[in-house]
Formats: structure tokens, C-alpha cells, sequence
């Protein structure tokens, strides 16, 4: 019924104020009515642990999150520069980190605004990971995200260098 304390007990106060009292009639047989002390501390203490499980649930999530993004297997839905081979692991696409270091190097060594970078690439015909316009936010997230810097675990393509915003460290 909730997953914060803090809920429970606005819910309860509030139930109090307009004179209603909650009567929950099974539970294992027992019946917790919070017009009373104890059954008021009885679904509190429901909301905390039910509160706790939440964020084990999510602190697990996390961690295997971490794991999974740490051992570079797939993680999340899609990232744009990256492809997902046959075994789920992430591998760079060269031609969107191409597109990434060019962002970053219009917004870092040419000055540009990241929403004039996104103009000129949707401009061009550059869309995000899932055909999406680009907008400055977007721009914004796509230089700044850590996991780029997992391509150099692999070996770029005979052609990488090539262009002045190729970078060799990230």
C-alpha cells in the first residue's frame, strides 16, 4: 500500500483528521485498526520495512548496474556510439564516435554553443541513437558521458585520426 514511512503516516493523519479510521481486516488473521496506538505503529513499522526493501531493490539494481557497465555488457537500452554485438557486450561505432568527438570538439576548441551544434547537425542529417533530433542538452550529455572513454579498450579502425576532432585519450 506504501513504500515511504512518510507516506504511511500522511496518509494516516490525513484519514484521522476527516474522522476515518483504517481497519485492515486480513492480515495473517489478524485485524490492525489505526484508531488505536498500537495498530497506528503497526502499519508505520509495515511502511518502514516495505520503505527498506525499496532501497535494497534499488541498491541492488545499482550494483549490477555498475557490474554490468564495469564488465562493458549491455546495461541500458542503447548509447549513442555504441552497438551491442551478439554476445550483449558494447562495442564502440566508430562512426558515431566519430559524430561524438566532432561535438565535443566544435563545443571545446571552437567555442560553439551546444545548441548551435545541434542545429547543424540535424542540419546535416545527424540523428541520435534512435533517429531523434539533437538538442543542446542532448549534446551536452552524449560529450559528457564517462563511457566513452571505454573505447579505448579497442582498436580504432585504420582510418581514426584522420580528422582534427579524432581524440586519442577519450
Amino acid at each position: 500500500m506504501f513504500r515511504l514511512t512518510t507516506d504511511v503516516r500522511t496518509t494516516i493523519d490525513e484519514l484521522n483528521d476527516a474522522e476515518v479510521d483504517l481497519h485492515i481486516v486480513d492480515l495473517n488473521g489478524e485485524a490492525v485498526d489505526t484508531s488505536t496506538t498500537m495498530g497506528r505503529f503497526f502499519l508505520t513499522l509495515m511502511g518502514a520495512l516495505a520503505e527498506m526493501e525499496r532501497g535494497l531493490i534499488s541498491e541492488r539494481t545499482t550494483e549490477a548496474m555498475n557490474q554490468l557497465r564495469a564488465t562493458n555488457k549491455q546495461f541500458t537500452k542503447s548509447i549513442f556510439g555504441w552497438d551491442v554485438n551478439q554476445d550483449g557486450m558494447f562495442i564502440p561505432n566508430w562512426f558515431e564516435q566519430d559524430i561524438i568527438d566532432y561535438m565535443a570538439w566544435q563545443v571545446e576548441h571552437n567555442g560553439m554553443a551546444t545548441a548551435a551544434v545541434a542545429r547543424s547537425l540535424n542540419k546535416r542529417g545527424v540523428t541520435g541513437k534512435r533517429g531523434g533530433k539533437w538538442q543542446g542538452n542532448s549534446i551536452t550529455r552524449t560529450i559528457g558521458n564517462d563511457f566513452h572513454t571505454n573505447r579505448l579498450k579497442f582498436s580504432a579502425p585504420d582510418w581514426w585520426g584522420s580528422k582534427p576532432w579524432h581524440r586519442d585519450g577519450n
